[in-house]
């Protein structure tokens, strides 16, 4: 086994799809309407081919200022088919984009308090990586390094009754990963060579060449087309979830 496992999160361990969405449809009735306007608690409301579509273009977010213009491209049907396009739609976006973050995690927020139960059954683990983290006994070569944040992943984790160590949850902005990665094998003194990150974003793993470890694209994650062809052409290997579950038992 590798000295040592790092991880991405969402779309790596938890399948989060469903929670950002239902929070991005009512932040957005929030911006658009105010307070109590048109907040749902039921997913099925959005019919289906809507939420088929915004898990189709989830692997193009960047941060959590990404889900409204997310949802946007999903309600009104616009034409984005790859990682430019989508970026062409956050550029126009941009001026907006700290606002919808901070209305994203308000519905989060709003969720994990008054309707807690229904926050974390929308954050379901995925199989067979659910139960190798819960059959390990310790997790000391295993670190999380994710844009979500501590609390909510603790929250999450605890809720399907795994006790990660919280200080082995590195929560950052997207364009701090890299650093963060760096300072994890640093404070841990592991070796690049013998350090696995496991990622379903190519953009991270492609940033993480030169600093010598082994990348894998998670590819049961939010990962396009486009992403896996990238991949393959940089040479960087696919992990299906059965490999990632028999390392984290290994």
């Amino acid at each position: 086994m590798a000295k040592l496992i790092v991880t991405d999160f969402d779309g790596v361990v938890c399948d989060s799809v469903l929670e950002c969405l239902l929070a991005a449809h009512n932040a957005w009735e929030q911006l658009q309407g105010g307070t109590g306007s048109q907040r749902i608690l039921d997913v099925s409301v959005i019919p289906s081919q809507r939420q088929s579509r915004f898990r189709e273009l989830r692997p193009y977010l960047r941060g959590a200022e990404d889900f409204i213009p997310l949802f946007l491209a999903v309600e009104r049907e616009l034409e984005v088919s790859s990682q430019s396009d989508f970026d062409l739609l956050r550029r126009r976006l941009r001026d907006q984009l700290p606002v919808y973050q901070q209305a994203f995690y308000a519905e989060r927020d709003y969720l994990r308090r008054q309707h807690r139960e229904l926050w974390l059954e929308l954050n379901p683990l995925f199989t067979p990586i659910d139960r190798a983290l819960s059959s390990r006994a310790s997790f000391e070569d295993v670190h999380i390094l994710t844009t979500k944040r501590r609390p909510d992943v603790e929250d999450i984790l605890g809720f399907h009754g795994i006790s990660f160590p919280s200080g082995q949850i590195h929560s950052v902005k997207s364009d701090g990963k890299m650093e963060r990665l760096q300072a994890i094998m640093d404070s841990t003194g592991a070796e690049p060579a013998r350090t696995l990150y496991v990622e379903d974003q190519i953009d991270y793993l492609m940033s993480a060449v030169p600093l010598g470890m082994e990348g894998l694209l998670a590819e049961w994650g939010y990962v396009s087309a486009e992403q896996r062809s990238t991949a393959v052409e940089q040479k960087i290997p696919l992990l299906s979830r059965e490999e990632l579950a028999d390392l984290l038992l290994d």
